[in-house]
């Protein structure tokens, strides 16, 4: 009777390990067709995409570059932009026949400078993105010299003014805003507008 007991109570707990695991896997998978869907709403946009999926990503280097399932097969190239429908991804670095690799717009690469516009006033003014900070979550923009008013919440895009990002990529919001050592530039904090931290889904703009 006593090893019914204990066969009972492994049984239990085994049981509800399975109904948390199965209910952790299904919130996984609604959240990654919920993203999916969200991605597939950029086909009415102007750009032509190649839809894809992230099939790795190194953990040491977490923030630096994904691999992606498409490549010269799929007429990919390099320097082509990455995108979600929440903002600017990366760029293309590397391509196999099958797959490409994209440096992220939060990779610590000296190579890694992203000309944006930042909304001021009644204009915009541009910024070079620097670094990223993992911890804050939040995008370095500096070179701005022009004496205007940046409040936080205003919009950061891309400019255009490279082969690589087209104009008007939606990158983040202005979180934080300073002044140099010189009080002579502003620095902006920006929280990029996708989560660069947990996405599955991309699309390429194919020119």
């Amino acid at each position: 009777k006593q090893d019914y007991i204990y066969y009972l109570r492994d049984y239990l707990y085994d049981t509800n390990n399975n109904v948390i695991v199965f209910k952790e896997e299904n919130n996984a998978l609604k959240k990654e067709i919920k993203e999916l869907k969200k991605l597939l709403e950029l086909k009415n946009t102007n750009y032509k995409l190649k839809y894809a999926s992230v099939i790795s990503r190194n953990t040491k280097d977490y923030f630096e570059e994904v691999i992606i399932d498409v490549g010269k097969k799929d007429g990919i190239k390099e320097n082509l932009a990455v995108i979600t429908k929440d903002g600017l991804i990366g760029k293309i670095i590397k391509v196999t026949n099958k797959t490409s690799t994209v440096r992220l717009i939060t990779s610590s690469n000296i190579y890694n400078k992203i000309s944006v516009n930042i909304e001021a006033d009644n204009k915009s003014v541009t910024g070079i993105i620097t670094s990223y900070d993992s911890l804050t979550n939040s995008l370095t923009i500096e070179g701005i010299t022009e004496n205007v008013n940046i409040q936080t919440g205003r919009l950061v895009t891309t400019t255009g003014l490279s082969d690589i990002y087209p104009s008007g990529i939606l990158v983040g919001r202005v979180s934080r805003v300073m002044k140099d050592n010189f009080d002579l530039a502003y620095i902006l904090k920006v929280e990029p507008t996708e989560n660069l931290s947990s996405f599955h889904y991309v699309a390429v703009i194919v020119k």
